[in-house]
């Protein structure tokens, strides 16, 4: 299979702008969601290596293909409502590999400009190269007003929006808001049982990077301070009704290793009482018949069991006989039976 050459450009162009932003002391995050809602990065500015609240939403093209006669364009394509209502500021890259240059320009501010016309691409002069002097005269300027001006909605309240993608562009504004204020990851942590589907899926994932989790790749992209941590931590408590629901949205065929699964369970585990939580939950579930959740939470607390893994099964067969009677329950006790225990994302 032969890799389509444009991914090829496209991906010098994200290099390029992370060496850039990362040369001039400024962090760089890349994001997984960008097809989404055209959000390719975040660049957080850092004084003495303190994040500084400043960022910005970066989208990024690279290639031949986005140079004109005389300038360069970004396509809209159907971003235009996202990207107007954008909680942070967004900034165009466009990346010539004839020239190695970025030229920039701000989505944000012209986009208002032009009201309620609906145009099929943005503008970026040939001129506007970016180098250390016009990020900091020209282009950090312009975000600085986009946050002062403070016309939009924060993201936190545009969480509670019906539309998925506006969901999603909101859930990484937070995170990336979320670094520098730890008052919007508390937000999240409660407003995330009213999401379901990808939102869901998305904002556990990020809360996960409050967790030392194990299958993150950490690096001083997706780090959170650890003051910031330390303030949510007490947050980060499961009511029974909590954990029914997320056990309810993520099934057990999620639960592997490098699944949201796994970023779950870290969640869980930020609770000193979710052993015994988790216990009454498999057992109010089996007794609503609600099988995919009573076994998921059966799985756990006979997983934190440990070398006790088949006590455990009993003293839970004695609470509830139709544990015995889950789909899954004769391989866990196959299981048991060999090993004495049972384990979890190996």
């Amino acid at each position: 299979m032969k890799i389509r050459k444009n991914i090829i450009v496209e991906r010098e162009g994200v290099n390029a702008a992370r060496s850039f932003f990362e040369a001039n002391g400024c962090i760089f995050q890349e994001t997984d969601l960008k097809n989404d809602y055209g959000k390719d990065a975040y660049v957080d500015f850092v004084d003495n290596e303190n994040v500084t609240g400043i960022c910005a939403a970066i989208q990024i093209k690279g290639g031949v293909s986005y140079k004109r006669k005389n300038d360069y364009v970004i396509p809209i394509e159907d971003h235009f409502d996202i990207w107007r209502s954008s909680t942070l500021p967004i900034i165009g890259i466009v990346y010539d590999p004839e020239d190695k240059n970025l030229r920039w320009c701000n989505i944000s501010n012209y986009l208002e400009n032009i009201g309620s016309v609906v145009s099929s691409c943005i503008p970026v002069s040939a001129d506007a190269i970016l180098t250390p002097t016009t990020l900091n005269l020209e282009l950090k300027p312009t975000i600085i007003r986009f946050n002062s001006s403070q016309h939009l909605e924060h993201p936190i309240v545009r969480l509670c929006s019906n539309s998925v993608p506006i969901q999603l562009a909101a859930l990484s504004d937070c995170f990336a808001f979320g670094r520098s204020d730890s008052r919007v990851l508390i937000a999240l942590r409660y407003l995330v049982k009213i999401l379901t589907g990808k939102p869901l899926l998305t904002s556990i994932h990020i809360l996960a990077h409050l967790t030392p989790h194990p299958d993150i790749w950490w690096s001083d992209k997706n780090w959170i301070p650890d003051n910031v941590k330390r303030e949510v931590k007490p947050h980060l408590s499961w009511e029974l009704h909590e954990i029914r629901y997320f056990l309810k949205h993520i099934t057990w065929d999620f639960w592997q290793r490098g699944e949201i699964g796994e970023s779950l369970y870290m969640l869980f585990r930020q609770d000193p009482q979710i052993e015994v939580k988790m216990e009454t939950v498999a057992v109010e579930a089996m007794s609503d018949g609600d099988e995919e959740v009573a076994f998921t939470a059966l799985y756990l607390t006979v997983y934190w069991a440990g070398n006790k893994g088949s006590e455990k099964y009993l003293q839970m067969l004695s609470k509830s006989q139709g544990f015995q009677k889950l789909p899954l329950a004769r391989e866990l006790e196959q299981i048991l039976h060999d090993c004495g225990y049972i384990t979890l994302f190996e």
